[in-house]
């Protein structure tokens, strides 16, 4: 029986409004994350920040990020999707409120919180709502939709520093950049009002009669094949039911992905997955006694062992959520007027600085406006680049493959923080002071362009993408929220590099700092992160993804690292891990279990026992 909406069903007007109702959440989390690139200049101005300060204000959104992605996923399925949306906009409005209105620093860490809170819900609602409404012919380009909104986001809050700059008020031009978010969030809310909740939230709740009508609204009145769709005449039916909404559950709470830049962006992969594992389940059922059993228990056992079992998944979700923040990506574009005023200018603060702006008269508040006008102008260019790009790895990730891509990006990464590292440390050797000639500020901002570009080429998009890829079903969610949490808290940390690390050790050490971190990112990624196209960890006990990491040098019979990683299982009591087993495991059982990434109830060779 057919469950959700057919496959081949045509893109409807109703689909095509509640994708661009949607996805404008999407335009608001790339716009809040972008935005203080822009504001930073005449909010430095406005309450003399020193540059401490400044990164504070850039991380505390990050902070904000983490509390959303604790809470995120419980909010979206208690209260459902379309509530999840419309309180999370409430949230982007009061933010908003408090950052247009903020009389002092403290009220705009406050508003920048509840901004990362916001930000961090929002990736969560709008995604698994675009799911679950979808038909599965046009899931995967409706989800990418709002991948396309975040950078849209981004290039729209550089466009409107740019022009908020240019004509407003200089010290409270950072108000309307912050305020303009809650006009954005309000658009979003009145449009939801009119949009059906999740008709697969609601048959998930027990709520199937208003399913059925919300499958009737979605499909524009085709109560007669709504009603085919939940069927309940027979078992097969209530199973496979009970499957979806399962799955896509799971789904709605795996979605905390934090990019970027603090970006979250959301996997298509994940609707690859679920269409898999869906086609293939009872076949796999009923052929694969020994994975249905292990199952049972493995989604019983704790999430500690969970990820024990998936070690070598746990370390390559942690090392991208880590790298994607410390190659300093997350700098350059928070921190680009004051990376192009060192360039053309030869100083970072020495427009933008509280101290030196104390006694500025009306001229220079004047002069400093047209100054920083021309700072943000770049920053546009920099918000196109990671657009088109985002566009390209999107339509060709499937044709080129994510490990390509991936260290595509890394490399182009690496290079262009080495560029800029050299550029910065060959100019203060001759002048701190002095801007660079035409020549070299041409080459600093390619370097700036680099960064951005292979960020968007790599870790953007494909952090996500791989580890929804690597992990089961029942442990991907948790395993891409703590991988949401490891990305925020890497991002707080890289926050507070830069500024102080250039007024303290010289303006190219942190370039040069992001560039070995950076290269290291590049060598580790290229011994030991697989190529995930044809891994489909839903399916045979994860058995493909096994076989492809037993390709790798790094990763086979088990990894370099495997010895460490089971004395950590020592530590932790694996022999938990089979809930129902009586007997804990022996040393040689519980490595062969975690040599394979199988449950502690899986059968062992008769060479282990006999060891």
């Amino acid at each position: 029986m057919t469950q959700g909406i057919n496959t081949e069903e045509p893109l409807t007007p109703f689909l095509i409004r509640a994708t661009a109702i949607a996805s404008l959440g999407g335009i608001i989390f790339g716009y809040d994350l972008g935005v203080i690139s822009g504001a930073l200049p005449s909010l430095t101005f406005s309450f003399s920040l020193t540059a401490e300060e400044v990164e504070s204000a850039v991380a505390f959104l990050y902070i904000g990020s983490i509390l959303g992605a604790i809470g995120g996923g419980y909010a979206c399925d208690v209260f459902g999707r379309k509530k999840a949306i419309i309180l999370t906009d409430g949230v982007f409005l009061l933010g908003s409120l408090v950052l247009a209105g903020a009389p002092s620093y403290g009220a705009v860490l406050l508003g920048r919180i509840l901004m990362g809170i916001a930000v961090s819900v929002s990736a969560i609602a709008d995604v698994a709502y675009l799911t679950e409404i979808s038909a599965e012919g046009h899931r995967g380009a409706l989800v990418s939709c709002n991948e396309v909104c975040i950078t849209l986001g981004f290039l729209l809050a550089y466009g409107t520093s740019y022009g908020v700059t240019s004509a407003i008020d200089f010290q409270e031009g950072w108000r309307i950049m912050f305020g303009l978010s809650g006009i954005l969030a309000v658009i979003q809310a009145c449009g939801m009002m009119g949009m059906p909740e999740s008709p697969i939230w609601l048959d998930k709740m027990g709520r199937s009669e208003e399913a059925k009508i919300a499958w009737s609204i979605i499909r524009e009145g085709e109560e007669e094949e709504a009603d085919y769709e939940y069927d309940d005449d027979n078992d097969s039916g209530d199973k496979n039911s009970s499957q979806q909404t399962d799955a896509l559950a799971d789904l709605s709470n795996s979605n905390n992905n934090h990019s970027s830049d603090g970006e979250h962006y959301q996997p298509p992969a994940y609707n690859e997955l679920y269409r898999n594992s869906q086609t293939q389940q009872d076949d796999h059922d009923t052929n694969n006694s020994f994975t249905d059993h292990s199952n049972t228990h493995v989604e019983n056992a704790s999430t500690m062992h969970l990820f024990l079992i998936h070690y070598r998944q746990v370390i390559i979700a942690a090392f991208l959520a880590i790298a994607q923040q410390l190659c300093g990506h997350l700098n350059i574009l928070n921190f680009a007027p004051e990376i192009f005023a060192q360039v053309f200018y030869g100083s970072a603060y020495k427009i933008s600085s509280g101290e030196e702006d104390e006694g500025a008269d009306a001229e220079d508040v004047e002069q400093n406006q047209e100054e920083h006008a021309k700072l943000i102008a770049p920053t546009i260019l920099l918000g196109l680049i990671k657009f088109l790009v985002i566009v390209f790895v999107i339509k060709k990730v499937d044709v080129y493959g994510r490990r390509r891509l991936l260290l595509c990006g890394i490399g182009l990464i690496t290079s262009s923080l080495f560029l800029l590292g050299i550029i910065f440390a060959v100019n203060d050797e001759k002048d701190e002071d002095a801007s660079f000639d035409t020549t070299t500020q041409i080459l600093a901002i390619v370097g700036c362009i680099g960064v951005v570009a292979g960020y968007s080429l790599s870790y953007g998009p494909l952090t996500w993408l791989i580890t929804s890829e690597l992990f089961p079903a029942h442990v991907r969610g948790r395993a891409l929220g703590a991988s949401s949490i490891l990305s925020a808290a890497a991002a707080i940390l890289i926050s507070y590099t830069f500024l102080s690390g250039q007024s303290r050790f010289g303006r190219a050490v942190p370039f040069m700092i992001y560039f070995f971190i950076s290269f290291g990112s590049f060598m580790y990624g290229y011994v030991a992160i697989p190529d995930t196209a044809h891994c489909n960890a839903d399916v045979d006990g994860g058995r493909s993804v096994d076989e492809t990491f037993e390709q790798m040098w790094f990763w086979k019979d088990g990894g370099k690292c495997a010895c460490c990683w089971r004395y950590c299982c020592c530590c932790f009591g694996f022999g938990g891990v089979g809930a129902g087993r009586t007997d804990a495991l022996s040393e040689v059982q519980m490595e062969h279990c975690i040599m394979k990434g199988n449950s502690g109830d899986q059968e062992v060779p008769k060479d282990a026992e006999d060891q």
